[in-house]
């Protein structure tokens, strides 16, 4: 089971692209209230949960709500960005994502939606939409 306490907003979807090709995939959304160390910390211990039951490649996406200078340039490092390099170094996960995905029109677009991959030799390429909202997908 999962650990007793997780209060953050999280899916964990396996899907099997093959009978012997499995990807696990968690989905997860950081308000920008919740506490970056709390979030991290339990998603930590969700993808330790994931990744006990099944060592299959795992692909962490969503709204992080944290900025870092090494996903796009001119974008200032925040607290919640140090917290998310330190979670992809800890679990050996890169971010790909090299565009900005949120407030393209103003002046300081940043990167706040993220995918993090432990194998990024699956990923064929990745790419941002045009925005359905504040967001792009």
């Amino acid at each position: 089971a999962l650990p007793a306490i997780i209060s953050i907003e999280c899916l964990c979807i396996k899907i099997h692209i093959t009978q012997r090709t499995k990807l696990n995939i968690i989905i997860a959304y950081r308000p920008p209230s919740f506490p970056a160390d709390d979030f991290f910390e339990q998603l930590d211990n969700t993808v330790n949960f994931v990744q006990g039951r099944s060592n299959s490649p795992l692909c962490i996406v969503g709204d992080f709500n944290s900025k870092h200078a090494d996903w796009l340039q001119d974008q200032q490092t925040n607290a919640a960005g140090k917290q998310a390099m330190s979670f992809c170094i800890n679990n050996n996960l890169q971010q790909v994502i090299t565009q900005a995905t949120h407030g393209l029109l103003s002046t300081s677009p940043s990167t706040l939606d993220l995918i993090f991959i432990n194998k990024p030799s699956l990923l064929n390429s990745c790419s941002v939409l045009p925005p359905l909202s504040d967001h792009c997908p």
